[in-house]
């Protein structure tokens, strides 16, 4: 008896731990905590002979690499915005001031701020050499700033689809500075060009966002099926675990009665049958006289 109470103890301790509804994912990397739920698909799928006990396993697991994927104590968003626009501010007033690119600022408009003119993008004119040595000066203030950028990224953990899409971008650009300087292309060919590239850019990094939004929203749907299955299968637990105890307490009664029945009672006690008696009487001279016994 001792040993069933601890086995249903058992049982009905484990169909109540195995829950993910307590695991919390608003810290947890996106991408990451969808490997995770990955994983604990194909784990809850494989049950076999033992499925409280393998649930239980899953879940563990599952909670263990959701806190993996935690981001808790990165830098936040607007830190990173803010040292960008820091890094931006100084690169601009940089390439409105520094006098080596005198001679090519009025052509590409150089630490304005603004769109180029219709003047600039209808510019057929190429670098003469004094130009030349220019371009060479803004590239190298340009590849400066870059790496600045780089290194923000990597200090706040940014996505990696925005560090790929800078660098996609960076890597045009600098193709355009390199043309630019051999004079294989127009000042105006450039602007227009690096016009075209930077709004392909950012149309590339809104695609991806809207892709990394599908997939979150995706992840919530599976969390809240899984929280559904295992809802499912806590309750079929709990049910499975309160039959066993009521298998368990009918075999228990069905023992004591058969040990009642088999118990041996004492001689004469009330509820048992005595031995048969028997009278004998027989007529003497001196009259009659009587014998009991028992057989």
């Amino acid at each position: 008896m001792k040993k069933a109470v601890v086995l249903f103890g058992f049982i009905f301790g484990l169909s109540g731990c195995a829950s993910v509804s307590d695991i919390d994912f608003s810290k947890a990397d996106p991408a990451c905590a969808q490997q995770c739920t990955d994983t604990y698909s194909r784990c809850v799928s494989g049950f076999t002979m033992f499925p409280i006990m393998q649930q239980h396993q899953c879940t563990d697991a599952y909670k263990g690499c959701v806190q993996v994927c935690s981001v808790e104590g990165r830098p936040s968003a607007a830190t990173s915005r803010m040292q960008q626009d820091e890094l931006a501010q100084i690169c601009t007033e940089q390439l409105a001031t520094d006098p080596r690119l005198d001679p090519i600022r009025a052509n590409l408009a150089l630490g304005t701020g603004r769109q180029p003119s219709i003047v600039q993008l209808s510019s057929m004119k190429k670098a003469s050499g004094k130009e030349k040595n220019a371009i060479l000066a803004w590239d190298e203030i340009i590849s400066d700033c870059f790496a600045k950028q780089q290194q923000i990224y990597a200090s706040n953990n940014a996505p990696t689809m925005y560090i790929e899409n800078s660098r996609a971008l960076e890597a045009k650009k600098k193709q355009l500075r390199a043309d630019l300087w051999a004079g294989k292309i127009s000042y105006g060919d450039y602007l227009k060009a690096a016009q075209k590239n930077k709004l392909e850019s950012r149309s590339e990094l809104t695609s991806r966002q809207d892709e990394r939004s599908q997939r979150d929203a995706q992840l919530r749907n599976q969390q809240i099926q899984t929280q559904a299955m295992q809802d499912q299968a806590a309750a079929q637990n709990r049910q499975a675990a309160a039959q066993t105890m009521m298998m368990i307490n009918q075999a228990n009664q069905q023992q004591v009665q058969q040990q009642q029945i088999n118990q041996p009672r004492p001689l004469n006690a009330p509820g048992t049958l005595s031995n048969p008696i028997r009278t004998d009487c027989k007529r003497g001279m001196g009259g009659v006289e009587c014998q009991t016994y028992s057989y």
